[in-house]
């Protein structure tokens, strides 16, 4: 089992991965047991399903394939979970049963992201697709198929991270364009446009702040910025590690941003003073970043090359 992303719960009590050999995994945060396989290579390798949705199989189009892709919604009841062929499935988070499932690219999907009202799922795919940005609407639908909102085919390598703001009205999508840049794009969702390009950047992992004021990007090269969202300039750029940063996260005061690379180094980034807080290495690849709402503590996700179960660790700072 080859972790390849990961998410955690937005109260932090559980972790979902998802592995290159097909396994979609729930865990306890807290010591790391194992809690659920809700998906497998083989259907004998799962736990058994009531009987009343034993039928409800949507994610049989995605067994044994790699999974590219897991998010929670905001609220936490639901999880996205996206395909290498480009399937992605919506779950019940507590009931632990898929509720919808649908084509959405016919390439892998690298990106997804929930906005914070939970009716939109953006999903970014590869380069095998013409386009490789599609927002959903998912929910209040009529059918067993969500409503197509908006697409985009100005990322011709493909959409690699994806982030909505807090109001839910605009969404950063980072990837290389057509436009010539290698830059996050800004779209106004509710103007189906859009409205930005930020400056050179091959942004493996983004963020929106809390306010929806800053940008925090972790680059390809193992570069961590923040930037102006309103004047789409960068604010500092700091080196975090010789390894591509592919996440990075804002504190709830969005005062801190965290990143993490697949080196295993994890850094803490004073956006105030644009210079680094604290910093620590953890064995592995670092596939997810949770800050605690009301304390001073980091929970993080590594993915130990050779090793089945993630590596989770809490920091203090």
């Amino acid at each position: 089992m080859s972790i390849v992303t990961a998410s955690f719960s937005p109260d932090g009590y559980t972790l979902i991965t998802g592995s290159a050999d097909g396994y979609l995994c729930q865990w306890f945060a807290q010591t790391g047991q194992r809690l659920h396989v809700l998906l497998a290579p083989s259907a004998a390798d799962e736990e058994p399903r009531p009987a009343a949705v034993a039928a409800a199989r949507l994610s049989d189009r995605m067994r044994g394939g790699p999974i590219g892709c897991v998010r929670h919604s905001t609220d936490g009841s639901r999880l996205a979970v996206g395909s290498a062929s480009g399937w992605v499935v919506l779950w019940d988070a507590f009931r632990r049963v898929e509720s919808l499932g649908w084509q959405a690219h016919s390439d892998g999907i690298r990106a997804l992201a929930f906005s914070p009202d939970d009716i939109w799922l953006a999903t970014g795919s590869g380069d095998g697709d013409e386009v490789t940005l599609r927002v959903w609407v998912v929910v209040g639908r009529i059918d067993d198929r969500p409503y197509q909102e908006f697409s985009d085919r100005m990322h011709a390598g493909g959409v690699s991270s994806l982030s909505f703001s807090p109001d839910s009205r605009f969404l950063v999508a980072g990837g290389y364009n057509f436009s010539g840049y290698t830059a996050p794009l800004l779209y106004d969702i509710r103007k189906l446009e859009q409205v930005g390009l930020f400056q050179w950047e091959m942004a493996s992992a983004l963020q929106l702040s809390p306010n929806g004021q800053l940008l925090a990007t972790g680059s390809d090269s193992g570069q961590v910025s923040a930037w102006s969202v309103a004047r789409k300039e960068r604010l500092f750029c700091a080196k975090a590690g010789d390894h591509p940063a592919g996440v990075v996260a804002f504190s709830p005061d969005g005062h801190l941003i965290a990143s993490g690379d697949e080196g295993g180094k994890v850094a803490l980034w004073d956006v105030r003073r644009g210079r680094l807080h604290e910093g620590w290495n953890i064995p592995g690849a670092i596939r997810a970043l949770w800050f605690h709402p009301h304390g001073r503590e980091l929970r993080i996700a590594a993915a130990v090359e050779g090793a089945d179960v993630p590596a989770i660790h809490g920091q203090r700072f």
